[in-house]
């Protein structure tokens, strides 16, 4: 699980299918819930292949890409007052 930060950067491998799962239980205050309307999207070359919420957490599975090239990976997480909270994690995608 990650605690998105300025620059974060994830590696993967062009065949790994890997879960991204932000963590927003440290923005999230009282009794509001990450809503079930949280999305994620990449730039063409990535695939997002689902998207999951819990309570605090955003999942992003994502797939493909090309070795050598940086995509971003970009998180619209919306809370159950209405607020949203747009965060962008780097892919580093090489041959392991």
């Amino acid at each position: 699980m990650l605690v998105w930060r300025k620059g974060l950067t994830v590696h993967k491998d062009p065949d790994d299918i890997i879960d991204i799962v932000l963590d927003y239980s440290n923005w999230l205050t009282g009794s509001n819930t990450v809503d079930g309307t949280s999305t994620s999207t990449a730039e063409t070359g990535l695939t997002v292949d689902s998207t999951s919420t819990t309570t605090t957490t955003v999942t992003s599975r994502i797939s493909s890409g090309t070795a050598g090239a940086t995509y971003d990976l970009n998180f619209n997480m919306v809370d159950s007052d209405g607020q949203e909270l747009n965060r962008t994690v780097k892919i580093k995608v090489s041959d392991h």
